[in-house]
């Protein structure tokens, strides 16, 4: 017997309602979530930042003798937030918003699509500090950009044959950072997809 998904979950007693979908086309979709991001130096010293993002998706499905394999772009504002006091320093560093490219593969069962996805991410954040400490002072305030290589994992659901919900779970890490620094952060998601007929 052919072992799949749907063969998992059956014996498992998890059924999925019959909803006649098509996989293989575009959708657009709206995402919002949750990121943690630990920044650590080589003694394992240092910050951690959180905070919320919304965004929009859009991205395609190929289907062809059961293999799923797709491509997804999305880009979303917020992020990672931290303000901070300490003695005569105090800052603020935020995300403000990012763009991710990614491909796909998945497994098909009943209604649902269970994938994997990696790819680049560039990611624009504000980052504020101020040192007064007399007779010194200093200010910096700028705009940086990174870019982060993410990998995540998810599973999607067809509710009807155009919309499906969609939760994924992402790891990230920072590219191009000094040696004895490493900056990763792990994020939870939500969306709703529309695909189009």
């Amino acid at each position: 017997m052919k072992f799949t998904a749907c063969t998992l979950f059956a014996a498992l007693g998890l059924t999925f309602p019959a909803v006649a979908s098509d996989w293989d086309t575009w959708s657009v979709g709206i995402v919002g979530g949750y990121v943690l991001q630990q920044q650590r130096d080589i003694l394992g010293n240092g910050v951690d930042l959180d905070g919320a993002y919304v965004g929009v998706r859009v991205g395609k499905w190929f289907v062809q003798d059961g293999f799923v394999r797709g491509a997804d772009a999305i880009a979303a504002i917020g992020g990672a937030y931290r303000q901070y006091t300490d003695g005569s320093l105090s800052g603020v560093r935020k995300d403000l918003a990012s763009l991710a490219v990614r491909g796909k593969i998945g497994t098909l069962m009943g209604n649902g699509l269970a994938y994997a996805a990696i790819g680049p991410k560039v990611v624009a954040s504000h980052s504020k500090f101020t040192w007064d400490s007399p007779p010194y002072f200093v200010s910096s305030d700028r705009v940086l950009g990174a870019t982060w290589a993410t990998a995540a994992v998810g599973i999607e659901y067809k509710v009807s044959p155009n919309f499906g919900l969609v939760g994924e779970i992402e790891i990230s890490t920072r590219l191009f950072t000094p040696a004895d620094v490493s900056l990763t952060s792990y994020a939870a998601t939500a969306g709703l997809n529309w695909y189009l007929d």
